[in-house]
Order: C-alpha cells, then structure tokens, then sequence
C-alpha cells in the first residue's frame, strides 16, 4: 500500500461521503451509488484513470501510472466512502430522525395510544418533543433563499440524542461488516473458490499485461466494439430523454394486454411484473461471468414466482405483502436467508472452528491468517456491543441479541449472493421487523419493543445493497488478485469508513438545513410512519385483547413463553426454509443440477422484476455461444462483454456529469435518465 494510493483513495472516499445525500437528496441527481454493486462514481472514474494514464500517457507510465496494487487499494477504499451518503446513512438517520415527530402531531391514533411515551426519546431530535424551531427549518430550510447558514447556526444541541444513539451504531456496524468480511475471505475464495464476478470485472481493468503494459483487454478490438454499441445505445435513448421527439432505441416492452385477457395472471401479488420485460445490456453482459445455473435460476425465478403465487391463491392462501412489516413473500424469503445462512456455516464449519480458536487463545491455526484471528477479535467485540445498545434502548435482551444476528445474517448472505453470483442489484426485502414480528407476535414484542426494533431495521436496511460488508467483499478479492495485504487493507477500510462518517452526517444536516428537504415521498413519508403505524396496529390488537398493560410489564423471559406466531409465518418461513435445503442439497448432491437455491432468496424482490427476463436472455445467449463455438467462441466473446459493461458504466458516468453540470450552470433540475433501473 502506498501512500499516494492510500491519499487517492481516501479523497475519493471523502468526496463522495461528503456531496453523496447534496448530489441525490438536495438537487435530485442521479445517485452515486447508481448501478449498486458496480457503482457508477467509482468504476467509471476507474475506467478513465486506465485509460488515461495507462494508455494515453504510456511513455510516462512509470512517473504517472498507477500500479495494479495501487488501483486495487484506490477502489476498495473508494467503495467503503459509498457507503455513507444518502439512502445508505443519512436520509434514515435525518428523516427517521425527525418526521415520526412532525407526523405524531397529526395522527389521532399515534397519540390515543400515547406511543411516543414506548418510545426511547434519544432516538429522536429534541427527544421525541416537536420543537418549530428545530423541526421546521428542517422541512423548509432555515437559511433565506441565495443565502447560506453556517454549521454553526445547525441546533445541534436538538441532535445530540439521535446522533449520539445511532452514529455509535452505524459505527460498530461498519467495523463488523469490515472485519465479517476478512473472516469469510479465506473460506470463499480460497477453499469454496467463489467466481467473483464483480470483482473479476473490476480486475481486468486494473491487471497488467505479461509484459507489463497497461491492461490487455484495452487492446482488445472486440473489447472496444462492445463499448461502443452499448454507449451508442445509452446516448441516443439519453437525448431522446432530453428531446422525445428523437429516435429512441426500446429497451422497455410492454404486454399488459396478455394480463387482461387471462385476469388469472394478477391473483398472485406483482406476477404480471413478467410481462413487462425489460432488457439492460450490462446484465446480459454480466451472465458470461456466472455459473449456468445461477443465470438461469436467477432468470426464471419470476416465472417460478408465479406460478407458485397463482398456485397458492387458488387454494385461498393469503399471498398478501409487507416486506418491512412482515408477509408471505417477506416470512418466506426470511427463512430462505436463515437456510443458507446456515449452509455457509456448515461448509465452513471446520475453518469458521479454527478462526474462533485463534481469536479466543490467540494460538496460531493452521490455514488461518492473523488478520482472520484479529477480524474475529473485533466481530466478538462489536457484536455484544451492538446487543448493549439496543438494550440500553429499552428492547429486552432476546430480541435485541437476535434482531442483531438477523441483521449480520442478511448482509453476509447478500454478500454471499454478489461473490458467488455476481448479481449487483440484491435486496433481501424482509428485515428483523417482520421476521421478530412474526415469530413471536405483539403480544411478547411489545410496542416499546416494535418501535425500537422498527427504527434498527429502517436505519440499517433501508438500502442494504449499499451496505458495506458486500463493497468489502468484492474490494478485498481485487486487492488479494494485486497482492494487497487483506489485513491492511482492512484496517485502511475502517479508518476510512469513520472519517466518512464524519464528513457525512455534518454535511448532511447543514445541507438539510440550507436547502429544501429533497428526496423522494417514499423516504420522506412512508417509511417515517411504518416504526410508528406498527406500533399502533399492535397497541390496538392488545387493547382489544385487554394485554396493553400486561405486555408492558412482561420480563424478557416472560416474553418468550408469550410467543405468538401470526397466522402464516411458520408455514412460509419453513417452505422457505425446506425448499433452499432441498436445491442446495441436489445441487451439491447432483452434477447436472440445473438449479441454484439463489432464487429462493431473491424472487419478486424489486431486482428480479426488473433483471430476470436480462439474465434469462443472457443464459440464453451464452449457452448458444457455447454450444455453436465452444469454449474458444467463449473466450472471444468475453471481451465483448466487458466492453458491453463498460460501455455501460461510462454512458451513466456520462449523464451523471452532464445532470450535475447542467445544475450548476443553470440552476435547474436536469432530466435524469436512469441506465440501470429505467
């Protein structure tokens, strides 16, 4: 690691953390983290670098290149400032923060319940009482319009609750998402040999040549047609963006008419989502770096969606959903999670064993690094920590012990998704919420204990494919490709994250404070309400029943021996469950298997709706290729495909710069046109 690497990565980290929630939140311009697991503010900037100072500037490369190690470091920690801005930090933790106080004034039930008092006042600016002067600047900036506050003018003394509860939080979530991720890194790609898609691609950007020259696929003429047809693409559907009325290339088709002339194909919540279609180059791109049956299992997971939903709603089961709050769909893909959870750790078991050992006696292991033993260190520090502070909240300490192994289990599960599958658009799309919600009922969760465990999962989990842990994943296999030290290299991650963190949530408030609160009505109102419309669902269930007051006054304990299953969720949690057991079973079992139990854990997320019918095209494609050439027709078109990627990458990079270029001459809003999730 070398320092200027270290300095480029760390102001590439900065400046991202610090205008990520202006650039998306304040002036509405395309998110940084736009394309999720292969960011378009970190590869397309990679991109030029290459070319730039690899190719143009050849004869220099020694006083101007960077060398692939130094890439390596430059986008891992670069990857680790991305996730601080906007929806993956400071939009939950300013609007969670702040609108259940502005809202508890006008909802009746909220207040005929006095929920406020269940909940812990820290959590909320001026402790959970509505201050006009605290909470109105907020919502309409403090500053007149053309003139701008000072950090000191912000009314910090009203924040020191939420920031002194949740910023420790987010904290000690980034260090065990970093050091998780040093734990698992041996075991997936060492023994488990994972394909690391993502990280692959990233790779062959930055990997030498033989001979030492700039990367060989930059010379690939097949390479540079790819890059071209995908950003002939991009740019001509981009104008017409801007003027309608010129030619525009259809990505996006629409077969309605199929839904209504067979209603059948609605009963099952959002399965009609099959007949809308919609194509994205860099995801049919992306299948010629997965395992055929990842393709195709992630490809016809909606199809397979549907048939079950529709199967289900014939024989009158409720197909009903709530992904936060808890529903078939959400309980199902819960215990899916659980279920693969719990194959990685048997896969690993022997290994998982060795690193525990290590890290409790701190005796060598065989096949175990030392930063594996410290990584371990660190999880059996920030984990129980974790628990202490949301029982110092007030959630009883079963619930707190397990709404935090939920929490871990779903980032290390959609990391496992993004190595293993190269998916980089992954939402788990249930949270601790729903899954302690359902298990145990309001009667033993309690109101105090939904709220607390509500406002965990929306801080956390409101954007989870921009969480840390999957950034981790995929920047730490590139450093090991570049012979970069995993454990410095993680330990450049965690101080990094912190002083993105620092920048950020400053930035964030005197912006909020400055400008007119952005973002979208789905952030801004609906998911402020769910921590506290939960609660009031359940507060009315219990007073019907007569157990308000009871429930209340339960001990921990006491809760348990309460528990009260809703009505459902053991049935699709253990379908869920059984059915990731079975296929991982036969596909470990079965060499011509052609299923991956991945599709239990994604279908009719809102990833499958849109990449599935993209990814079954892309099986399609490559398993004509393969058939029709073989393996050289394979290895020939591959470089196509990773200009294809990267044409994709440079054409958002492209209108993400022209969007905030457009701003700050004229002031306006630009027309955004979305590359990945149009």
């Amino acid at each position: 690691m070398t320092i200027r690497a270290v300095v480029v990565g760390l102001l590439g980290a900065l400046f991202i953390a610090g205008l990520g929630y202006i650039n998306e939140i304040t002036f509405g311009l395309e998110t940084f983290n736009a394309g999720q697991m292969v960011p378009t503010i970190v590869f397309g900037p990679l991109i030029i670098l290459v070319l730039v100072l690899n190719l143009l500037f050849r004869r220099f490369k020694k006083a101007f290149g960077f060398k692939p190690r130094e890439l390596a470091v430059i986008f891992l920690l670069t990857l680790t400032g991305l996730t601080v801005p906007a929806r993956s930090l400071t939009v939950p933790l300013l609007n969670l923060s702040v609108m259940p106080v502005r809202y508890y004034e006008n909802r009746p039930g909220w207040r005929r319940y006095d929920l406020m008092q269940y909940a812990p006042g820290q959590m909320f600016v001026s402790q959970g009482r509505y201050d006009g002067e605290v909470i109105d600047p907020f919502l309409a900036q403090k500053g007149s319009p053309g003139v701008s506050i000072g950090l000191g003018d912000v009314p910090w003394y009203a924040w020191r609750g939420p920031l002194s509860t949740w910023v420790p939080i987010f904290l000690l979530v980034g260090f065990a998402s970093i050091a998780t991720a040093m734990v698992v890194h041996r075991q997936w790609s060492h023994h488990e040999r994972l394909r690391y898609p993502v990280a692959d691609f990233a790779n062959q950007l930055v990997e030498l040549s033989p001979s030492g020259d700039p990367p060989s696929i930059f010379t690939n003429k097949f390479f540079w047609a790819g890059l071209a047809i995908a950003m002939s693409i991009r740019v001509i559907n981009g104008i017409n963006a801007w003027y309608p009325g010129f030619i525009n290339i259809p990505l996006v088709f629409d077969f309605a008419q199929v839904v209504q002339k067979w209603p059948i194909l609605t009963q099952a919540p959002q399965a009609e989502a099959i007949f809308i279609p919609r194509i994205f180059p860099i995801v049919i791109a992306f299948t010629f770096f997965l395992a055929t049956e990842v393709s195709f299992s992630l490809g016809i997971s909606q199809i397979a969606y549907a048939v079950l939903g529709i199967t289900l709603v014939r024989y009158g089961v409720d197909m009903s959903m709530d992904n936060i709050v808890g529903g078939g769909m959400g309980w199902m893909r819960t215990g899916s999670f659980v279920a693969f959870a719990l194959m990685l750790l048997y896969l690993g078991r022997r290994y998982y064993r060795d690193v525990l050992i290590r890290a409790v006696t701190f005796r060598r292991r065989e096949g175990v690094e030392r930063y594996a033993g410290w990584a371990a260190r660190v999880l059996l520090v920030t984990i129980p920590l974790l628990v202490c502070l949301l029982i110092r909240l007030g959630l009883p300490w079963p619930f707190a012990v397990m709404a935090v192994l939920l929490l871990m289990l779903a980032f290390v599960v959609v990391a496992r998704i993004v190595a293993e599958t190269g998916l980089f658009y992954v939402l788990p799309s249930w949270t601790p919420l729903g899954a302690l919600l359902g298990l145990f009922g309001p009667m033993a969760l309690g109101v105090k204990g939904i709220i607390i465990t509500a406002m965990f999962s929306l801080m956390l989990l409101l954007n989870p494919s921009a969480q840390l842990l999957p950034y981790m994943i995929n920047g730490l296999k590139v450093c090991q490709y570049n012979g970069v030290k995993i454990g410095r290299a993680g330990m450049a991650s965690g101080i990094v994250y912190v002083l993105c963190v620092a920048l950020a949530v400053p930035v964030a408030l005197w912006a909020v404070y400055n400008f007119p609160l952005g973002g979208t009505e789905w952030t801004r109102q609906t998911v402020p309400l769910i921590p506290f419309d939960t609660a009031e669902k359940a507060a009315i269930q219990l007073s019907l029943g007569g157990e308000l007051e009871q429930s209340a006054e339960l001990s921990p304990l006491a809760r348990l021996a309460n528990m009260r299953p809703a009505k459902g969720f053991l049935w699709f949690a253990g379908a869920g469950f059984v059915l990731v057991l079975i296929v991982g079973g036969l596909r470990l079992r079965i060499p011509w298997w052609p299923l991956h139990p991945v599709m239990f854990l994604v279908w009719n997320t809102h990833p499958m709706k849109r990449l599935s019918t993209s990814l079954l095209l892309g099986w399609a494609v490559k398993a004509l290729v393969v058939r029709l050439g073989g393996y050289k027709a394979y290895q020939k078109t591959r470089p196509i495909m990773i200009g294809v990627i990267a044409g994709e990458l440079l054409s958002a990079l492209l209108f993400m710069a022209h969007g905030a270029f457009y701003r700050i001459i004229t002031g306006m809003s630009p027309k955004v046109y979305q590359i990945f999730f149009q």
